[in-house]
């Protein structure tokens, strides 16, 4: 299983961002990789009652998950909150 951060609002992502993460769809797709889509909503919701409101919160908690992982690497923290997102989800409807 693969999981991919994706942005309600696909005009908000950069022409390169939009380009290489539709490259890597088509990859997993065709190499038949299950792909599961994580929402910015969905990450917001997810790690904290009552949701949060903003990403810099989330990753926050993401720094305290992970303190090893330096400020200036937003976007490990950002692929790691939603690999996690994506394996406690699954393991969760498999029950």
């Amino acid at each position: 299983m693969a999981a991919l951060a994706s942005d309600e609002d696909e005009d908000d992502r950069g022409q390169r961002t939009q380009l290489l993460t539709a490259v890597a769809e088509r990859k997993l797709l065709a190499l038949g990789v299950p792909l599961w889509k994580v929402t910015d909503a969905q990450l917001l919701e997810s790690y904290s009652i009552p949701p949060l409101g903003q990403k810099h919160e989330l990753r926050m908690i993401a720094r305290s998950i992970w303190p090893y992982v330096a400020t200036q690497h937003l976007p490990a923290l950002d692929a790691a909150l939603v690999g996690l997102y994506a394996q406690v989800e699954r393991l969760l409807s498999d029950q």
